[in-house]
């Protein structure tokens, strides 16, 4: 018996280029998914790397900030033990002279200056000389005055106040209606020599 085939040729073609194009759009989206997944993946991997760098960035930066802190922090307490061992090493018979040097420093009127600061050992205690140059008597008082009221000093004795030559050259202040010049008065300096006393 022959074998009929009632399916036309020309369907069978067109069935066969149809497959042929099922089969070019799979293998183009394969092709296309396999470039997009070669390129995304460095991609990704890049990005998480960076991600990474940036993280390691940061904690070097935080180690770095820490190791120099800690550095400054070395450097302030050799410079604060330096300072107490000068404290300590200035301190005479248990005296501590920064807190005499303040107490001088506060009670210093307008006008008065220190030259010298001498200290001695005394038992017990110290004695502080005070050498300086005033613009007034009264400046002098002002300054004792307030040395006693410190309560600090054990005596304060000033040992000597003289007149220093007159400083300075006579200058013309003005003119009267006459057209003379009014001449100021030279200013006057006194030195000053105290002693004063410390138990504590």
């Amino acid at each position: 018996m022959k074998d009929l085939n009632l399916i036309p040729k020309s369907y069978k073609l067109k069935s066969k280029k149809r497959r042929q194009k099922v089969l070019m759009v799979l293998l183009t989206c394969a092709a296309i998914f396999l470039m997009v997944a070669a390129v995304a993946f460095p991609l990704q991997q890049k990005m998480k790397l960076l991600r990474e760098k940036e993280n390691l960035d940061y904690k070097v930066k935080e180690t770095s900030d820490y190791y120099y802190v800690e550095k400054q922090m070395k450097h302030v307490e050799e410079l604060y033990g330096q300072i107490e061992k000068e404290a300590d090493r200035i301190n005479v018979s248990g005296v501590k002279v920064v807190d005499a040097i303040e107490k001088i420093e506060n009670s210093l009127p307008e006008g008065l200056f220190i030259n010298n600061f001498a200290l001695s050992k005394r038992e017990p205690g110290a004695k502080i000389t005070l050498n300086g140059v005033s613009q007034s008597e009264n400046e002098i008082a002002v300054f004792v005055d307030r040395l006693r009221k410190s309560n600090y000093f054990e005596s304060i004795m000033i040992k000597n106040v003289k007149k220093a030559e007159e400083l300075g050259e006579r200058q013309p202040l003005a003119k009267d209606n006459k057209g003379n010049k009014i001449v100021s008065k030279p200013m006057s300096n006194y030195n000053f020599e105290i002693n004063v006393d410390i138990l504590h």
